[in-house]
């Protein structure tokens, strides 16, 4: 299928040719060629599912709970400063209304604190607002009661829960940025007593941690002041001494204790400005060995988990000011991928990983009352996916060895391509290649099982750029290319035995169309030319048959007409198709797409001409004209899809104002054989209709209002 943009410029909207690059009678060519070797072929395994739920707005904290114990999360979510929470229970692949219920705390966190009772979920919690800590219990319906509480004379942050001396009750340690020192919280019959380890210093985070696994907790604190790592060593009878310090180099965002590489050994993982320092702990935790992960980001809000079940851990991290998600997937137990950006929403405060009974996830919760999960994507019908900023084409190419079509997105904030190979298993590995601007077309070459050559440009520009990747050896190269004027079409011809290949280029220059050619040999430049084939163009689309035959709109003071011309070498003949009158009131929009039918080894050529909401279509196929008229109907310039069905073949067109895709069936001899509204959006930035996998046919389209990649099954 042909992949065009959408939104296209009509002829009084295209953009001028750059005076500096206009070179008449010749072709400009980009002195610019790459080679390399393709280092981030990433194994998300499928993880790349989203979906949305709507929550309270104003919430800064949530929590994955699971109420009822049916092995799917719940969650709670507040604001840390109001007497409130809400609670949202899973149930049939949704999250439940909201039950906003009062509490008599401002809770500040939550962490959970041992195996349920006959009272519910018990839970630690601290109050800043309320300048306590205690314990609460939560029952199957959510509802929340106080089990014990202390309070102290400055303000807690900081909250982690251990059974410190094996009585099988568990400890609270307490810090905090505004907090007076370190403290541990005991239980006692529900009576709370505090332990205060260090009053003289603030620290704004710490853990329990077993150190020198002797079976008894240590603590790590974060020395605010000092910016250090101060470690306290559990004496075994109850008390805690300052063992050492370990001083950090830049100012931390958040910190955490996980054993990040799976040795058996904890680490310390500390998020800073610049990304991630990471101590890797021992046998008797010196803490010499670190490791840094540089982000482009201030990872503000991080998790870890093993996400793509590879067996290595991964981190997921958000950056509150650009709103943005990232997950770095783990190479081995000390390397990590570059960083994947799976989407961006202003607004979000805080996230979390869990696994529940469908797989591994990362939720995100923003401001405006929202909660977004990242999944496996297990079932292609009917999916989600997050891995652009701003997605604009989308679209298939074959893969070899693998029943499942490669889709690729292109991403014009990023200035990337972003690709998902299912080679084992769905949408099973990532790659992305940098651009060197934004396309709203894509050419892909299939003539070749491997390499693919990607052909990017947009109409109305001059830019062509050739991306040529093995995703079997890892290898890729890319080429730049200049038209002499501004594209209209481009068409591939290639012979893979010699490796050779030909762009055939529609452009136009002064109103004037050309028919521009660029030859290569084993991806290198040999020869080029360029030859005028009609004055006054609007709209031209190319097809290959025994020679090119150029389907164009052009414009006279009286008439728009559909003319054909049949090129070798030079124009050997031209034929007018139909003429529309322009009437002096009359602003008519038109385009002109060519299609190759591979069932019937045919082209099909379809046009269409709309004026005052009324659009005449025209297909031309074996010399036969045929017309059908839509009312209340105009579709998109650029729009155009044709689909080789089985049993039928189909033409679509979108309208974007009406959000309505229509879809023509069309007999071989192009008879208009049907027609159907197949789905409605007003907010479709491209799309594709193919079968990615099996017999099914799969709406494959870019949704504008949340930036995502959605799939459709249509029949």
């Amino acid at each position: 299928m042909k992949n065009a943009a959408l939104m296209k410029h009509s002829k009084e909207e295209k953009h001028g040719l750059r005076i500096d690059r206009i070179i008449i009678n010749s072709i400009l060519i980009l002195s610019f060629f790459s080679s390399s070797l393709i280092h981030s072929q990433i194994p998300i395994n499928g993880f790349c599912g989203f979906k949305e739920f709507q929550v309270k707005p104003n919430q800064v904290k949530f929590l994955p709970v699971d109420f009822n114990s049916d092995g799917w999360r719940d969650f709670i979510t507040f604001n840390q400063t109001d007497k409130n929470y809400s609670t949202y229970t899973w149930d049939k692949n949704k999250l439940s209304a909201s039950s906003t219920r009062y509490f008599s705390i401002s809770l500040f966190d939550l962490h959970i604190a041992g195996s349920d009772d006959s009272r519910g979920k018990k839970y630690a919690y601290i109050s800043r607002k309320d300048r306590e800590a205690g314990f609460v219990s939560f029952s199957k319906s959510g509802g929340v009661s106080v089990l014990s509480k202390l309070k102290f004379d400055s303000y807690p942050s900081s909250i982690d829960v251990a059974d410190i001396n094996k009585n099988g009750r568990p400890e609270i340690l307490i810090s905090g940025s505004n907090f007076n020192g370190l403290s541990i919280i005991s239980e006692d019959k529900s009576k709370l007593t505090e332990q205060i380890v260090d009053k003289n210093n603030l620290y704004s985070y710490s853990s329990f941690v077993d150190l020198d696994y002797d079976g008894y907790n240590d603590i790590v604190a974060i020395d605010l002041l000092k910016n250090a790592a101060v470690i306290f060593n559990n004496n075994r009878s109850g008390g805690f001494y300052q063992a050492r310090s370990i001083g950090l180099r830049d100012d931390l965002t958040e910190f955490k204790i996980a054993d990040l590489n799976s040795d058996g050994y904890s680490d310390l993982i500390f998020a800073t400005q610049n990304g991630f320092q990471l101590f890797l702990g021992d046998s008797v935790s010196t803490y010499r060995k670190k490791l840094s992960i540089n982000t482009n980001e201030t990872p503000d809000k991080y998790t870890i988990l093993d996400f793509n079940g590879d067996g290595y851990n991964d981190i997921a991290y958000i950056n509150k000011e650009s709103g943005r998600l990232f997950v770095l997937f783990a190479k081995s137990t000390n390397e990590f991928y570059p960083p994947i950006v799976y989407f961006e929403r202003k607004g979000i405060v805080d996230l979390v990983s869990f696994i529940d009974r469908s797989g591994r996830k990362i939720a995100v919760l923003d401001l405006t009352g929202k909660i977004y999960l990242i999944e496996r994507v297990t079932e292609i019908e009917n999916s989600s996916i997050a891995l652009a900023l701003k997605p604009g084409i989308v679209g298939t190419f074959s893969l070899p060895n693998s029943k499942i079509k490669g889709l690729y997105v292109l991403d014009n904030n990023q200035m990337k391509i972003h690709f998902l190979l299912s080679r084992n298993g769905l949408f099973d590995t990532y790659h992305s290649r940098n651009l060197s601007g934004s396309y709203s077309n894509v050419t892909v070459d299939e003539i070749k099982r491997a390499p693919k050559t990607f052909y990017f440009y947009s109409k109305g520009e001059n830019v062509i750029e050739m991306l040529r990747i093995n995703f079997t050896r890892s290898e890729s190269s890319k080429r730049v290319l200049y038209t002499n004027g501004t594209i209209h079409d481009l068409k591939i011809t290639s012979d893979r035995v010699k490796d050779m290949q030909t762009i055939f280029v529609l452009t136009e220059n002064d109103s004037k169309l050309y028919i521009e050619t660029f030859d290569f040999r084993d991806f290198r430049y040999l020869s080029s030319g360029a030859e005028e084939i009609s004055p006054g163009i609007e709209q031209a689309s190319l097809a290959f048959s025994l020679y090119k035959e150029i389907y164009h709109i052009t414009k006279n003071e009286k008439d728009l007409l559909l003319k054909k011309s049949v090129f070798n070498r030079k124009v050997q003949s031209e034929e007018t198709l139909l003429t529309k009158q322009i009437s002096n009131n009359s602003r008519i929009y038109s385009d002109v797409e060519s299609f190759s039918d591979e069932s019937i080894n045919e082209n099909l050529t379809a046009s269409w001409f709309s004026d005052r909401n009324i659009t005449d279509l025209y297909l031309y196929i074996r010399k036969r004209l045929n017309k059908i008229t839509f009312k209340d109907f105009t579709p998109t310039i650029g729009s155009m899809k044709y689909f080789d069905g089985e049993d039928e073949n189909s033409l679509l067109l979108y309208d974007g104002n009406k959000g309505k895709l229509r879809q023509v069936d069309v007999s071989s001899l192009g008879r208009i054989v049907n027609v159907s509204d197949i789905f409605e959006s007003k907010s479709i930035i491209s799309y594709i209709v193919d079968r990615l996998i099996g017999n099914k046919d799969f709406l494959i389209y870019v949704d504008s209002s949340d930036n995502l990649i959605k799939i459709k099954t249509l029949r």
